[in-house]
Protein backbone atom coordinates (compact mmCIF):
# COMPACT_ATOMS: atom_id res chain seq x y z
CA UNK A 1 0.00 0.00 0.00
CA UNK A 2 1.27 3.47 -0.75
CA UNK A 3 1.51 6.05 2.00
CA UNK A 4 -0.93 8.47 0.34
CA UNK A 5 -4.14 8.92 2.26
CA UNK A 6 -7.30 8.59 0.21
CA UNK A 7 -10.43 10.07 1.74
CA UNK A 8 -12.81 8.23 -0.58
CA UNK A 9 -12.60 4.84 1.10
CA UNK A 10 -12.54 2.97 4.38
CA UNK A 11 -9.28 1.51 5.72
CA UNK A 12 -8.74 -1.79 7.50
CA UNK A 13 -6.82 -1.68 10.76
CA UNK A 14 -3.82 -3.34 9.06
CA UNK A 15 -3.87 -0.78 6.23
CA UNK A 16 -3.91 1.95 8.88
CA UNK A 17 -0.87 0.42 10.60
CA UNK A 18 0.93 0.21 7.24
CA UNK A 19 0.13 3.87 6.59
CA UNK A 20 1.59 4.89 9.96
CA UNK A 21 4.74 2.81 9.54
CA UNK A 22 5.39 3.99 5.96
CA UNK A 23 4.69 7.69 6.48
CA UNK A 24 6.33 10.62 8.23
CA UNK A 25 2.88 11.96 9.14
CA UNK A 26 0.68 11.01 12.06
CA UNK A 27 -2.82 9.70 11.50
CA UNK A 28 -5.77 8.96 13.74
CA UNK A 29 -8.20 6.11 13.04
CA UNK A 30 -11.95 5.92 13.69
CA UNK A 31 -13.28 2.50 12.67
CA UNK A 32 -12.02 2.72 9.09
CA UNK A 33 -11.82 6.50 8.71
CA UNK A 34 -8.28 7.86 8.71
CA UNK A 35 -7.49 11.51 9.47
CA UNK A 36 -4.07 13.10 9.10
CA UNK A 37 -3.01 15.24 12.05
CA UNK A 38 -1.59 18.66 11.28
CA UNK A 39 1.68 19.72 12.84
CA UNK A 40 1.39 21.95 15.89
CA UNK A 41 2.14 25.66 15.75
CA UNK A 42 4.76 27.31 17.94
CA UNK A 43 2.30 28.09 20.78
CA UNK A 44 1.03 24.50 20.77
CA UNK A 45 4.53 23.05 20.91
CA UNK A 46 5.64 25.37 23.73
CA UNK A 47 2.57 24.50 25.80
CA UNK A 48 3.13 20.76 25.35
CA UNK A 49 6.81 21.10 26.23
CA UNK A 50 6.23 23.34 29.26
CA UNK A 51 3.42 21.22 30.69
CA UNK A 52 5.03 17.83 30.04
CA UNK A 53 8.36 18.78 31.61
CA UNK A 54 6.68 20.38 34.63
CA UNK A 55 4.46 17.32 35.12
CA UNK A 56 7.31 14.87 34.67
CA UNK A 57 9.48 16.73 37.20
CA UNK A 58 6.76 16.68 39.88
CA UNK A 59 4.89 13.42 39.31
CA UNK A 60 4.85 11.01 42.19
CA UNK A 61 3.75 7.68 40.74
CA UNK A 62 2.45 7.74 37.17
CA UNK A 63 4.32 7.09 33.93
CA UNK A 64 4.00 9.83 31.28
CA UNK A 65 3.88 9.29 27.52
CA UNK A 66 4.21 11.87 24.74
CA UNK A 67 2.12 11.93 21.58
CA UNK A 68 3.98 9.13 19.81
CA UNK A 69 2.02 6.57 21.83
CA UNK A 70 -1.46 5.88 20.47
CA UNK A 71 -4.43 5.51 22.77
CA UNK A 72 -6.47 2.53 21.63
CA UNK A 73 -10.21 2.55 22.32
CA UNK A 74 -11.30 -1.04 21.65
CA UNK A 75 -15.02 -0.49 22.19
CA UNK A 76 -15.09 2.00 19.28
CA UNK A 77 -12.09 0.71 17.28
CA UNK A 78 -10.30 4.06 17.44
CA UNK A 79 -6.71 5.21 17.73
CA UNK A 80 -5.97 8.73 18.94
CA UNK A 81 -2.69 10.51 19.71
CA UNK A 82 -3.22 12.95 22.61
CA UNK A 83 -0.47 15.46 23.33
CA UNK A 84 0.46 13.43 26.36
CA UNK A 85 -0.98 10.80 28.65
CA UNK A 86 -0.30 9.15 31.98
CA UNK A 87 -0.72 5.62 33.29
CA UNK A 88 -0.88 5.18 37.04
CA UNK A 89 -0.89 1.38 37.27
CA UNK A 90 1.06 -1.22 35.34
CA UNK A 91 0.92 0.06 31.79
CA UNK A 92 -1.07 -2.03 29.36
CA UNK A 93 0.70 -1.49 26.06
CA UNK A 94 0.92 -3.63 23.02
CA UNK A 95 2.83 -3.14 19.83
CA UNK A 96 0.50 -3.93 16.98
CA UNK A 97 1.28 -3.31 13.36
CA UNK A 98 4.48 -1.47 14.27
CA UNK A 99 2.88 1.14 16.54
CA UNK A 100 2.85 1.22 20.31
CA UNK A 101 -0.63 1.56 21.69
CA UNK A 102 -1.71 2.25 25.24
CA UNK A 103 -4.88 0.65 26.57
CA UNK A 104 -5.17 2.00 30.11
CA UNK A 105 -4.48 5.75 30.39
CA UNK A 106 -5.68 7.52 33.53
CA UNK A 107 -4.88 11.07 32.37
CA UNK A 108 -5.11 12.49 28.86
CA UNK A 109 -3.94 15.99 27.91
CA UNK A 110 -4.89 17.78 24.68
CA UNK A 111 -3.66 21.20 23.57
CA UNK A 112 -6.50 22.83 21.66
CA UNK A 113 -6.20 24.74 18.41
CA UNK A 114 -8.77 26.22 16.07
CA UNK A 115 -8.81 23.05 13.96
CA UNK A 116 -8.90 20.52 16.86
CA UNK A 117 -10.91 22.21 19.61
CA UNK A 118 -14.35 20.93 18.66
CA UNK A 119 -13.16 17.35 18.13
CA UNK A 120 -11.12 17.29 21.36
CA UNK A 121 -13.99 18.70 23.45
CA UNK A 122 -16.64 16.47 21.88
CA UNK A 123 -16.03 13.23 20.02
CA UNK A 124 -12.63 12.42 21.55
CA UNK A 125 -13.75 13.13 25.11
CA UNK A 126 -16.80 10.89 24.68
CA UNK A 127 -14.62 8.14 23.21
CA UNK A 128 -12.06 8.41 26.02
CA UNK A 129 -14.86 7.97 28.56
CA UNK A 130 -15.37 4.37 27.34
CA UNK A 131 -11.94 3.43 28.76
CA UNK A 132 -12.35 2.02 32.30
CA UNK A 133 -8.98 3.44 33.44
CA UNK A 134 -9.65 7.00 32.20
CA UNK A 135 -10.37 9.48 34.98
CA UNK A 136 -8.92 12.87 34.06
CA UNK A 137 -8.95 15.05 30.95
CA UNK A 138 -7.04 18.32 30.68
CA UNK A 139 -7.60 20.65 27.72
CA UNK A 140 -5.18 23.54 27.32
CA UNK A 141 -6.12 26.22 24.81
CA UNK A 142 -3.32 27.49 22.57
CA UNK A 143 -5.28 30.56 21.37
CA UNK A 144 -6.01 32.12 24.76
CA UNK A 145 -5.10 31.58 28.38
CA UNK A 146 -7.62 28.89 29.32
CA UNK A 147 -7.22 25.43 30.84
CA UNK A 148 -10.23 23.23 31.50
CA UNK A 149 -9.93 20.06 33.59
CA UNK A 150 -12.36 17.20 34.07
CA UNK A 151 -11.82 14.71 36.88
CA UNK A 152 -14.07 11.68 37.40
CA UNK A 153 -14.88 11.72 41.10
CA UNK A 154 -17.04 9.40 43.18
CA UNK A 155 -20.12 7.82 41.58
CA UNK A 156 -18.82 8.66 38.11
CA UNK A 157 -19.55 12.39 38.42
CA UNK A 158 -17.13 14.72 36.66
CA UNK A 159 -15.60 17.60 38.63
CA UNK A 160 -14.76 20.52 36.33
CA UNK A 161 -11.99 23.07 36.84
CA UNK A 162 -11.42 26.25 34.86
CA UNK A 163 -8.20 28.27 34.94
CA UNK A 164 -7.67 31.57 33.12
CA UNK A 165 -5.27 33.74 35.16
CA UNK A 166 -1.46 33.63 35.30
CA UNK A 167 -1.49 33.45 39.11
CA UNK A 168 -3.58 30.23 39.20
CA UNK A 169 -2.21 26.71 39.66
CA UNK A 170 -3.77 23.99 37.52
CA UNK A 171 -4.57 20.87 39.50
CA UNK A 172 -3.64 17.56 37.89
CA UNK A 173 -5.48 15.39 40.39
CA UNK A 174 -4.39 12.06 38.93
CA UNK A 175 -0.72 13.02 39.23
CA UNK A 176 -1.14 14.66 42.64
CA UNK A 177 0.46 17.90 41.41
CA UNK A 178 -0.28 21.52 40.51
CA UNK A 179 1.33 23.39 37.64
CA UNK A 180 1.25 27.20 37.56
CA UNK A 181 -0.46 28.78 34.57
CA UNK A 182 2.67 30.93 34.26
CA UNK A 183 4.69 27.75 33.62
CA UNK A 184 2.19 26.24 31.17
CA UNK A 185 2.07 29.45 29.10
CA UNK A 186 5.72 30.46 29.55
CA UNK A 187 7.00 32.01 26.32
CA UNK A 188 3.68 31.60 24.53
CA UNK A 189 2.53 34.43 22.27
CA UNK A 190 -1.11 34.29 21.22
CA UNK A 191 -2.03 35.03 17.63
CA UNK A 192 -4.49 37.85 16.94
Amino acid sequence: MDSVLRQDRSYTEQEYFNLLVNSDGKYEFEDGIVTMMAGGKKAHNKIVRNTFFAANAQKKQCELFLSDTAIYIPQLNRYYFPDFSAVCEKEDTTDKGGIERLLNPALLVEVLSKSTSQMDRGKKFEAYKTLPSFREYVMIDSREMLVTTYYKAEKGLWRIGSYFNLDQNVEFTTLGIRIPMSVIYDGVEFED
